[in-house]
């Protein structure tokens, strides 16, 4: 909805039943949902770093922005020359930046493994399937060089070794145990938000004055 402030400072489960009073079909945005707009981004833009493919986004900024500053601006729109204006990616407002994205149907549990869900979404993976272990030993925090890379992991981070802002997948990448997903950085991430800015770190609980959510119809 244009002209909107962002719904921020709430929690995963608060923002969940939020969406779906809107009716049948209607849920917050979800994994899947998620990995296919990265996935068409790669298409389309067939680059890895996406701050410097279209735009940087509203990243540097001191305050969230109300929505749709870019309705004039066509399906695809960004810019460098700042990090204050909003990127418009496949018709997405905000794709990354101004406020983080909470994203349900996925959880990483005590030991890491990733369980993921298209529907039935919960705060603790109840009866998610498990997708197995993620490979990381300990909590994962750095810029991504490697992700899980399967059709049901997609591209949460598997490396956090050796990469930039520049290289690999250029953008920062978190994975800890017990915890849910905030997608796409805010409007102070700077150059750690991106398309493939995924922060599995956060507990039901948590929110948050720079998370808020997407609204899915599936």
């Amino acid at each position: 909805m244009s002209g909107r402030s962002p719904n921020v400072s709430i929690t995963i489960g608060a923002l969940r039943s939020a969406a779906q009073l809107n009716g049948a079909g209607y849920d917050q945005q979800m994994f899947y949902a998620m990995t296919l707009l990265q996935i068409l981004y790669l298409i389309r833009f067939k680059n890895l770093n996406s701050q410097q493919a279209l735009g940087n986004g509203r990243t540097s900024a001191t305050a969230l922005a109300a929505t749709g500053s870019t309705n004039t601006r066509g399906m695809n729109w960004g810019t460098q020359a700042n990090a204050t204006d909003s990127v418009k990616c496949l018709g997405v407002e905000d794709l990354w930046g101004n406020i983080w994205e909470r994203v349900d149907g996925l959880f990483s549990d005590a030991n890491r493994n990733i369980l993921t869900a298209f529907t039935g979404f919960n705060d603790t993976g109840s009866g998610y399937t498990n997708r197995g272990f993620s490979g990381a030993a300990a909590n994962l925090s750095s810029w991504i060089t490697d992700v899980q890379g399967t059709s049901e992991t997609g591209f949460i981070i598997r490396n956090a070794s050796g990469g930039s802002e520049t290289t690999f997948f250029s953008d920062w990448g978190n994975l800890g145990a017990g915890a849910l997903p905030v997608f796409g950085g805010g409007w102070g991430s700077g150059s750690h938000a991106g398309v493939f800015r995924l922060l599995v770190l956060h507990t039901a609980a948590s929110v948050r004055s720079s998370v808020g959510g997407r609204l899915m119809f599936l």
